[in-house]
């Protein structure tokens, strides 16, 4: 054992001695997908096995993803072409999420968004009003101030602003959505995840996340968003209310403990930390030690390397 898996509020690393206590103390599985369930589009060594074990031992699996860019179909038979098993009812997208938001407030108006295509076509096949989604470059590549905010025009019957991952993302695109959530406070302001940077590992390039992109708007508009997605408990209050899950014998599984396990303990869950993708054993060292209680909330219950393992501990057990 290392020194800071000793230090308070370190998580429990998964061994052939506890794992019949973790695997009695819930009913349904949640698992984040990248990162966790594959890498890319393969699966991670383990992983597709381990999810099958869940099922064979009779827990319910779920799949939830902070990917804003593809629909939960999409999403779903990506999944099962690698073999995870379940079916699309059994997967929680921020599109999808996004969708069953609008519906049950009974939304009529039209949505603009800051995004890519797979939000428009969620809202398509819900029949929810969008403004079309494409490049918006204005006033000579955008260099001209004055002329960015005289080529805006606000479209009256617009009554919610989503902020997803646009490569296009543009200051004319930033304005037109600040604009919207700043002068109309019936105005819905969505934000489809937190995630401030979307990182590869050996990579030392980064992308702005959802979260970065959504911050600018806060900033100009003065108005905090609404998050679809993960750490908040939208997804996970449609999906209890739709299979009538219970928290307390529920698992949360995840690779970033700023939005996977923040997530399941926003919601009440237990909680695993696999570190297969984002998190290290660093970062769990780093939260551990550090002064400032609010960092321990990033801590899960569980750690372990990767979700094979449990199957290997399961084997030696006999489980």
């Amino acid at each position: 054992m290392r020194k800071s898996e000793i230090l308070k509020g370190f998580p429990e690393k998964l061994s052939d001695k506890n794992i019949h206590e973790f695997l009695d103390s819930f009913d349904s599985v949640i698992s984040d997908c990248d990162g966790v369930l594959w890498r890319g589009g393969k699966p991670i060594e383990g992983s597709v096995e381990m999810m099958q074990k869940f099922v064979e031992l009779g827990k319910k699996v779920f799949y939830i993803t902070n990917d804003c860019n593809n629909t939960r179909t999409e999403i779903a038979n990506k999944a099962f072409k690698m073999g995870f098993p379940g079916k699309e009812d059994n997967v929680m997208t921020p599109t999808w999420a996004l969708t069953e938001y609008l519906r049950r407030r009974g939304f009529k108006k039209k949505v603009y968004v800051v995004g890519m295509p797979g939000i428009a076509h969620e809202l398509d096949d819900q029949d929810i009003k969008h403004d079309k989604i494409r490049p918006e470059a204005t006033a000579e590549e955008q260099y001209d101030m004055n002329g960015i905010m005289s080529d805006i025009s606000l479209d009256p019957d617009v009554g919610a602003v989503v902020i997803g991952l646009d490569p296009h993302v543009s200051m004319t695109k930033l304005s037109k959505a600040a604009s919207y959530v700043h002068k109309d406070n019936d105005c819905l302001f969505l934000s489809m995840a937190v995630d401030e940077n979307n990182a590869e590992m050996n990579n030392p390039v980064i992308m702005l996340g959802v979260g970065a992109i959504a911050k600018c708007v806060e900033t100009a508009a003065g108005r905090e968003p609404t998050v679809i997605g993960k750490p908040s408990n939208t997804m996970f209050d449609i999906l209890s209310e739709s299979y009538n899950i219970d928290p307390s014998r529920t698992l949360m599984m995840g690779d970033r403990c700023n939005s996977d396990i923040i997530f399941g303990k926003n919601c009440g869950l237990h909680t695993l930390c696999v570190l297969s993708g984002h998190t290290k054993f660093e970062l769990l060292e780093k939260y551990a030690s550090d002064p400032n209680p609010e960092q321990k909330r990033f801590l899960a219950d569980y750690y372990t390397n990767k979700l094979g393992d449990i199957l290997t501990l399961l084997e030696k057990r006999y489980y």
